[in-house]
């Protein structure tokens, strides 16, 4: 995939952040003042927790279903 943002990310898209792989399980969302809010599962765990970080900032291994 091209160059993808957290504010890029969609639903069912699977993505790592600091380390640890998630699947969002919903489109991220703005919080306004460059953050975003995605409600995303732990792929290991099946935790589901929201992530809260810089719009811009760049997602790892990003790959949509």
């Amino acid at each position: 995939m091209a160059k993808v943002t957290y504010a890029d990310l969609k639903a069912d898209w699977r993505f790592t952040h600091h380390g640890r792989k998630y699947l969002a399980e919903a489109d991220a969302e703005s919080l306004g003042g460059g953050l975003v809010r995605i409600k995303v599962m732990d792929w290991a765990t099946s935790q589901h927790r929201t992530i809260r970080t810089a719009a811009n900032g760049t997602p790892g291994d990003v790959s949509a279903r």
